[in-house]
């Protein structure tokens, strides 16, 4: 006869065995997230899918004429690349202006950088300094663009009207700066350097900190001034910071697009056109993906030369391990 103490010794029996299959599958489970393998498989999906696909899907597009609507059949070779280099007018002028911002941006950034993290080194309140400094690079470049807009603006614009009333420079006050070409590319310039500026001030103030004071002691016991201090012992100290501010101000040029777009459009004329707005006109309003693709590829190859022009000049080298 079927008795309850049977029937509960079965269930027990089924409950432990599925408990068993459980722990089994929990276990596997867990071994298998211990796999370094999976853990970085989520970052290594997002590095091909958004970085390394959209990179070889550019240089495919680059020998090739491909309109961004049919089908990419039609192989150039590197047609796309010699008809920029040899008889593209706006490629020329676009490659010279990035080359203007790049050099003007790391001479005026990186200089002013120093200077003012050098001046706010002792000052009490520091950190204050170093938060207002910071703030701009918190806003977006459009925003940006539209603020130095309304202050270079000839009719509301703050600096016509300091000029005007203030400075009592008439002639300089009724300039508009953002439509002419001798002066447009001047203004994107201060746009640009305003935003990043504070950037290099922390960078090169946290460098300052570390500095060993031993090093200011010794200089004072050999009779140097704070300029030769400042060039022969705080200088030297901080070339990985430099190599750093050096690779972010490029960086932040090859990506200038939004600011020049808000600001100017790459005009008048192709005053402030750089390769960024370039790579945005051949390729939304041309649609010719093929030129965009292959200024993308100079871009690129162009950023990669002078990083390893900056390696051998600076000789950067990794910390070894003791």
């Amino acid at each position: 006869m079927y008795s309850e103490k049977n029937y509960s010794e079965q269930i027990l029996a089924v409950n432990k065995r599925k408990g068993n299959v459980f722990t089994h599958t929990s276990d596997k489970f867990n071994q298998m997230l211990s796999n370094p393998y999976v853990g970085i498989s989520p970052t290594v999906v997002m590095f091909v899918v958004f970085l390394l696909f959209p990179v070889a899907f550019t240089f495919f597009i680059s020998f090739h004429n491909w309109d961004a609507v049919g089908p990419i059949a039609d192989f150039v070779g590197l047609k796309n690349y010699s008809s920029l280099i040899i008889s593209d007018k706006i490629f020329r002028v676009s490659f010279l202006n990035t080359c203007v911002l790049m050099v003007a941006g790391v001479s005026t950034q990186i200089t002013l950088g120093i200077l003012i993290a050098q001046l706010i080194k002792g000052v009490k309140g520091k950190t204050f300094f170093r938060v207002l400094f910071l703030l701009p690079l918190a806003m977006p470049m459009v925003s940006v663009g539209i603020l130095w807009n309304l202050v270079f603006s000839p009719v509301v614009g703050i600096l016509n009207i300091l000029l005007q009333r203030i400075l009592l420079l008439s002639n300089l006050g009724k300039t508009v700066w953002l439509g002419d070409p001798r002066t447009a590319l001047f203004c994107v310039l201060i746009a640009y350097s305003w935003q990043y500026m504070g950037l290099y001030v922390a960078i090169f103030f946290a460098a300052l900190q570390g500095v060993n004071p031993l090093f200011y002691e010794i200089a004072d016991l050999e009779g140097a001034n704070w300029l030769e201090k400042f060039i022969y012992v705080t200088l030297p100290m901080m070339k990985a910071s430099f190599f750093i501010c050096f690779m972010l101000c490029m960086v932040f040029t090859a990506r200038l697009f939004p600011l020049v777009y808000t600001m100017t459009m790459g005009g008048p004329g192709n005053s402030t056109e750089i390769l960024g707005h370039t790579i945005y006109k051949y390729g939304f309003r041309f649609f010719s993906m093929g030129s965009a693709s292959a200024i993308s590829v100079i871009l690129l190859v162009f950023i990669i030369l002078v990083v390893i022009g900056l390696v051998s000049v600076l000789k950067v080298e990794q910390p070894k391990m003791r």
